[in-house]
């Protein structure tokens, strides 16, 4: 059967629409043969020369006799062609082999093997597909393992995809579910020969991990949801408990550092020096005048911008208690934004648009504690 089209005759013509018979059809119990058909059959018999073919169609079989006459005998051969000793024209197995792998980049079938080994001699194998194929004294074809056959990978450089549509940038399952692909699909060993005994090498193989812990592992991502649920409610009672515990404790502190009056002086003027330093660097060496801020400014701001926050908490423990102005807690407030839009840029948290949104907050929060500082400055040398 080809297609949606029937047909006992092996012999055919392939058209664009349909498959028609070689031998053409005529009836052959007649008394004599159509014109036509008689034609095409000496034709192809004169293709087929030197070979003396016959043709058997209907029951019949039909030859040339000495005469070079066309003559047909009652026959139980199956329709197709015939060389003139009755074997087919075309050996069987070499029409199961041209079925088998017609249309495919396979070269051959396993009864085409067996009898390549079979004419090679005993002491000859194949290598294909994993395996190593060798003949049986009783002509059975044999395949096993064999460090000749292992399967090769020939990793390749080749373009990829954007980072959105690569694998594991939907979820972490992509790759290490139990049953994910990545890991636990099967590898099937190629080459020529058309064989259902082709070896197959699972992905953890190739990979050299263990496939019971990756199962093991993949099978915890089915509970994950809930397990990171669960851990981010007790981090947060955990919290609350240190907060009730402990601002009480910080407050009793802030009280005790009030009630020695220690001098406010070194640590305004550390505070108020570094705040002015990492003016210059950020806004003199970065934006808006120069940007990026790199280089050695780069680390000097980083470097005055961790001595600020030491002097800005000192500064707040110490005039905490006696409540301080509204610039004092503004400066307070965007401390900690300063501090805060550093710190989360520091992580992969962000993606790029984020992290351009951290750094025009941190600009932000600088400007306004230059302008708190300045204020606070003047309001306190009128008092």
């Amino acid at each position: 059967r080809a297609g949606s089209i029937r047909t006992t005759d092996a012999w055919l013509w392939a058209t664009e629409t349909n498959l028609v018979s070689i031998t053409p059809a005529f009836d052959a119990y007649a008394e004599t043969i159509d014109y036509d058909a008689e034609g095409a059959i000496y034709a192809i018999m004169d293709a087929l020369k030197p070979t003396e073919a016959m043709v058997s169609t209907q029951g019949k079989l039909f030859k040339r006799n000495a005469d070079g006459r066309l003559v047909g005998t009652n026959t139980t051969l199956v329709a197709g062609w015939y060389t003139a000793d009755g074997q087919p024209l075309v050996a069987p197995f070499v029409e199961r082999a041209v079925a088998d792998t017609v249309g495919s980049a396979l070269a051959f079938n396993e009864e085409q093997l067996a009898i390549m080994l079979k004419k090679l001699g005993e002491t000859t194998c194949y290598i294909s597909n994993g395996r190593k194929f060798t003949l049986a004294p009783d002509g059975t074809l044999l395949d096993e393992d064999h460090a000749s056959a292992e399967p090769v990978s020939w990793p390749l450089g080749h373009d990829v995809r954007g980072t959105a549509q690569s694998l594991g940038a939907k979820s972490c399952q992509e790759c290490h579910a139990a049953d994910a692909p990545f890991l636990f699909g099967n590898v099937t060993a190629t080459g020529p020969l058309l064989t259902s005994r082709a070896k197959v090498v699972p992905m953890h193989g190739f990979l050299q991990v263990d496939a019971n812990f990756n199962k093991l592992f993949g099978q915890s991502f089915t509970v994950r949801k809930l397990f990171k649920a669960a851990l981010g409610i007790l981090a947060l009672l955990l919290g609350l408990v240190a907060l009730a515990a402990g601002l009480p404790a910080l407050y009793r502190l802030i009280e005790r550092m009030d009630a020695r009056n220690l001098p406010l002086k070194p640590v305004r003027i550390v505070m108020i020096a570094a705040l002015a330093l990492l003016a210059v660097t950020g806004f003199g060496f970065g934006w808006p005048l120069s940007y990026p801020l790199n280089g050695f400014p780069l680390l000097s701001h980083v470097g005055l911008g961790a001595l600020y926050a030491v002097a800005l908490l000192a500064w707040a423990v110490l005039r905490a208690k006696s409540g301080g102005t509204f610039w004092f807690w503004l400066l307070v407030v965007c401390g900690i934004v300063l501090i805060g839009s550093v710190l989360i840029a520091m992580f992969p948290l962000l993606g790029t648009h984020g992290q351009h949104v951290a750094i025009v907050v941190h600009r932000v929060a600088a400007i306004f504690s230059i302008i708190a500082a300045v204020v606070g400055c003047l309001v306190a040398r009128k008092e």
